[in-house]
């Protein structure tokens, strides 16, 4: 009977023998996907194996091909059944490992869904996550925040989305086993940062030989920020009657932190010519964009 159990996915009747004790992640469902998962859901070839004997308590071990998945116990009940037949108790254990375990870097206001259900304020772990893309900013408050979770003890390995509040899933990446949950970038978002990044890239290469003064250029920066003061006082180099021109712009990835922060890195090669020779400069920046109403300002950027 035990056997046909398995036989016929009875798993209900299965856990309620075995004595299975559910939580929030490993529910009855999991259980059924770690037994499917690992065994398959084809138990006809599934037998019993008589073991060690005591005194009148039989023992098996349940086998699928070479693989034991569970263990029964069978001990007189006392009774007589039909035809003065002994009467048995059975009682099964099966040892189910919970050695599954996930930890995710999420944006403060979006939701980890494990295996389809909510992870709440439980599962937030102590860890913190910084980001450096934005340490000159005067209010740290304005930087993007973020929170890590981790959940242990689950028996299967876990199913991890991210969603923010408009229900749209994040794209995660995984590194050293740890997830990082970001926003993806529509294409016309993307496009614009990248028009941006060049343009004020290379009014900063203009602003750094006096091409031009920092008037002209600080509109395109966040003023409530140590880089802006950096740059406002930054020891330009003055060049006779030259010509400028600049080349060889590449991309590289851009990250979306959230709704209002943006790092992309750009390089290019820009030219200063002197009349009788001219100088390159190979410069390659990463650019932290910060949305402030409607426009992205620069927060900083770092060489």
């Amino acid at each position: 009977k035990y056997l046909d159990l398995y036989r016929n996915g009875q798993f209900s009747k299965l856990f309620e023998l075995e004595s299975t004790q559910f939580d929030y992640f490993n529910d009855e469902k999991a259980y059924e996907k770690y037994i499917n998962d690992n065994y398959g859901n084809d138990f006809s070839e599934i037998k019993a194996l008589k073991t060690k004997s005591e005194g009148e308590n039989l023992n098996y071990n349940i086998y699928l091909g070479n693989k034991k998945i569970s263990e029964i116990a069978l001990t007189p009940d006392g009774k007589k059944g039909k035809y003065d037949m002994d009467g048995w108790n059975l009682s099964a254990h099966k040892e189910y490992p919970k050695n599954q375990s996930v930890k995710v870097c999420i944006p403060s206001g979006t939701t980890l869904f494990i295996d389809g259900k909510e992870a709440g304020k439980d599962y937030l772990s102590t860890e913190k996550y910084t980001v450096h893309d934005y340490s000159e900013l005067n209010d740290q408050n304005l930087a993007p925040k973020f929170e890590v979770y981790e959940v242990k003890n689950l028996l299967n390995k876990p199913d991890v989305k991210v969603k923010n509040k408009s229900g749209n899933e994040l794209t995660l990446t995984e590194n050293n086993g740890s997830f990082y949950a970001l926003e993806a970038i529509p294409a016309d978002l993307g496009k614009m940062i990248k028009e941006k990044s060049e343009f004020v890239a290379v009014k900063y290469a203009l602003y750094s030989i006096l091409d031009l003064k920092f008037e002209d250029i600080s509109p395109y920066f966040f003023k409530d920020s140590g880089y802006y003061k950096k740059i406002k006082s930054f020891a330009n180099d003055w060049y006779r009657e030259h010509t400028f021109s600049y080349d060889n712009v590449k991309f590289g990835e851009i990250v979306q932190y959230d709704e209002t922060h943006i790092v992309t890195n750009i390089s290019f090669t820009y030219h200063i010519n002197i009349g009788y020779k001219t100088i390159d400069y190979d410069v390659k920046y990463r650019m932290s964009f910060i949305k402030v109403g409607e426009e992205w300002l620069v927060a900083q950027m770092k060489l």
